[in-house]
């Protein structure tokens, strides 16, 4: 019986929680003679399946413009505005991504004064509006602040919305450029505020993201991501809310919600293991739990130079805890050549190895050699130094002929992982020089021989990663020879090589 109690009393409570309605636009077509963006669109529509799954907005009362005109958004507005009448304890949400200056937005080839808009908003019988705005030049809306920390509100976890007034997000300062970022297939300011809404900007851990939160988690995310872009992005705020409580913007355990604990901090990708899609970037000091939606993702965390990677099914509405243990250490060479740390654009194996190379000179036979050497691998290419001793022996009419060669070589290969990255192949060219020492032994007279080689050829290697440290290759080619003896005579030939060699990521 108490419990049927329980749920009538939370039934009443959701009943009597203020109403939220939203309007989100995404225009990637701006004025005539802007290039036309990519992904703003799928920020909106990102957006709007936040504000449904867990920012308390239903279906009916969001309205989504992906790429309309702008006569659009007026109707859509006064619609919202009709709705806000009825409901005056209500919350109204705009959202806009795409082109716009300092004065306007820039809707399918049309300019929407932005300063209209906003009086608009705050005419409306909301009582809390907040307007987000992911555009070049939006930063203008926020230019009485400018970029301040917010203080937090006392926070009060009551159903009645006890604040009033009007908030402004903005993407970036005046004067900055809002970026889209092929690698988050979105707007980075929008990923990350988006990202935050679904549980990363919890810092609480209340289950509940407040307005202050959001916006702190969105801006230390877009600067640590535009970092290394050209420019620095820095998202602006404008926020005059009278009360004593922050706005909630997401509430994370409202309904039946399907989320992933991650118990770790560090940088953590969450892709779809089906299509290969960036679902997240997130970036925490503490465990956080995303709302995502159900099924199988690969998890690649990022902490301190190295790269974890690991599994994960989130089953339909359960919390699903990921399990430490379960993550993997990826080699600091995949890691390099992916660009999955772009803290660490190097790594260095330590290498040793033996096999057979061709002859040096007319009739000689095959040598055995051995190597070492040191590797550095970066994103585009492999580049190796290998000191060997090459030593031979061959029998030219009466006399024994005894070689030993010192070689110095270098090697420039452009690695590709292949077979869901468990083997590496590589083609480059290596180049190098080598002193060689002839003694003879019979019968007969010959004076011992030292000379000069240098070679030049090409290279094919291929080798697997055993764990994360230790690399296991099989390499080879062909060298082109120029070899000038003591006796000032010269030999021109060509020289095939095959070796194997281990390594272990210093």
């Amino acid at each position: 019986m108490l419990c049927w109690f329980a749920l009538l009393a939370a039934a009443a409570l959701a009943d009597d929680a203020p109403r939220r309605f939203a309007l989100v636009v995404g225009s990637n077509e701006g004025l005539p003679g802007e290039a036309p963006l990519r992904y703003a669109d799928d920020d909106a529509q990102r957006f709007a399946d936040a504000l449904v799954r867990v920012g308390d907005v239903r279906q009916e009362d969001l309205v989504l413009l992906r790429d309309a005109p702008a006569s659009a958004i007026g109707r859509a507005l006064d619609d919202l505005a009709g709705r806000t009448r009825a409901s005056p304890e209500s919350v109204m949400i705009l959202f806009y991504s795409g082109h716009a200056s300092e004065h306007a937005l820039h809707v399918g080839g049309e300019a929407v004064a932005l300063q209209p808009l906003v009086q608009r908003m705050a005419r409306m019988d909301s009582q809390v509006e907040l307007l987000v705005v992911d555009a070049c030049g939006s930063g203008a809306l926020t230019r009485r602040k400018g970029v301040v920390k917010a203080e937090p509100f006392q926070l009060d976890l009551g159903a009645q919305l006890d604040t009033e007034g009007m908030a402004i997000l903005t993407s970036s300062s005046p004067g900055e450029d809002a970026q889209e970022s092929e690698h988050l297939r979105g707007g980075v300011f929008t990923h990350h505020l988006v990202t935050g809404l679904l549980g990363a900007a919890d810092d609480s851990g209340d289950g509940l993201v407040t307005l202050t939160e959001a916006y702190q988690y969105g801006y230390d995310q877009t600067v640590r991501t535009t970092s290394t872009a050209p420019t620095l992005q820095h998202p602006a705020f404008d926020i005059q809310l009278r009360g004593q409580r922050d706005l909630v913007v997401s509430r994370l355990d409202r309904s039946a919600s399907s989320r992933l604990h991650l118990g770790l901090a560090g940088t953590w990708l969450l892709l779809d293991e089906g299509s290969g899609e960036l679902v997240a970037e997130v970036s925490v000091d503490a465990p956080v739990a995303l709302v995502l939606r159900p099924g199988r993702y690969l998890l690649r965390r990022r902490h301190e130079g190295e790269v974890f990677e690991a599994t994960a099914e989130v089953a339909p509405g359960r919390l699903t805890h990921l399990r430490p243990e379960s993550l993997q250490r990826v080699s600091a060479g995949r890691a390099v050549r992916k660009g999955y740390a772009p803290e660490r654009p190097t790594a260095a194996v330590l290498l040793a190895g033996g096999g057979v190379g061709g002859a040096y000179g007319v009739g000689e036979g095959l040598s055995g050699l051995g190597h070492v050497g040191l590797r550095l691998d970066t994103r585009a290419l492999s580049v190796s130094a290998r000191l060997s001793l090459d030593r031979q022996g061959a029998t030219v009419g009466s006399l024994r002929s005894r070689q030993t060669t010192w070689g110095l070589d270098l090697s420039v290969l452009r690695m590709q992982h292949v077979a869901s990255d468990d083997l590496v192949v590589g083609v480059g060219v290596r180049t190098g020089a080598a002193v060689v020492s002839q003694r003879f032994d019979g019968r007969g007279t010959a004076l011992p021989q030292t000379g000069l080689v240098g070679h030049v050829g090409s290279v094919l290697r291929a080798e697997t990663i055993l764990g994360s440290r230790v690399v296991v290759a099989l390499f080879g080619g062909v060298d082109a020879l120029a070899w000038q003896r003591m006796d000032r005579s010269r030999v021109a030939t060509v020289r095939p090589f095959a070796a194997m060699e281990v390594g272990t990521y210093l």
